[in-house]
């Protein structure tokens, strides 16, 4: 069932799963406020529907913005995401191991200052993912 469908993304909820799809609209660049407002429409998907469990799938993107503007929105993502139901979430990773190396250290770092017990991991496919989020 879509929940919420824009220009940027697509938020598809599988009821049966549990799980949000979160999966881009555009394959290009991904601004500053857009990030933003996709992950503030992911947080209010997850509140609104209690969800447990969420796919992220950015693995064709590209991403148009400085590192530290990418870990205040993931930092906000955190931060959005805190307090909910949300128990997993998997990350579909890209082919881009500097992007992915960044994304690591930037994810590292703002777990050692939001305090969470979400599990995120990273998976090099839907189907992998899947199996995680369903274990």
């Amino acid at each position: 069932m879509v929940l919420y469908l824009d220009e940027l993304v697509k938020l598809d909820y599988a009821s049966a799963q549990d799980v949000l799809f979160v999966e881009p609209q555009d394959n290009g660049g991904l601004s500053f406020s857009k990030i933003n407002r996709v992950f503030s429409s992911i947080v209010a998907c997850i509140k609104e529907r209690e969800i447990k469990n969420l796919l992220i799938d950015f693995s064709r993107n590209t991403l148009a913005v400085t590192e530290t503007e990418y870990k205040s929105a993931l930092a906000r993502l955190a931060v959005g995401l805190t307090g909910t139901t949300i128990e997993k979430l998997a990350r579909i990773a890209t082919d881009d191991q500097t992007r992915e190396k960044m994304i690591e250290r930037l994810e590292a770092e703002i777990r050692n200052v939001i305090k969470s017990p979400l599990q995120v991991k990273d998976f090099p496919n839907r189907a992998e993912a899947m199996q995680w989020l369903m274990e």
